[in-house]
């Protein structure tokens, strides 16, 4: 996660790198803390609404009469650029 996103802001020249992801995910709060303290970048964090969410899920194939495990709220968006 980490090593991937700086290599797209680092070394691809990518201006910001957008992430939607569950804040509560083992391990992610690990990768936020890497990205700020090996390299010096910065995220903030959003919540997201119900269109985000649908469109997430849409993209993932998750149609028709398939459930997805989790909701709206337990998602969020982390834009992280250079500091």
């Amino acid at each position: 996660c980490a090593d991937t996103i700086n290599y797209f802001l680092s070394e691809r020249g990518a201006k910001e790198a957008w992430v939607l992801q569950m804040p509560e995910r083992p391990g992610f709060d690990r990768c936020l803390m890497r990205l700020e303290q090996k390299w010096g970048l910065e995220y903030e964090k959003y919540n997201i609404d119900d269109d985000v969410f649908q469109l997430a899920v849409n993209s993932v194939g998750v149609t028709g009469g398939g459930k997805f495990a989790s909701d709206v709220d337990d998602f969020a968006l982390f834009i992280i650029r250079k500091g």
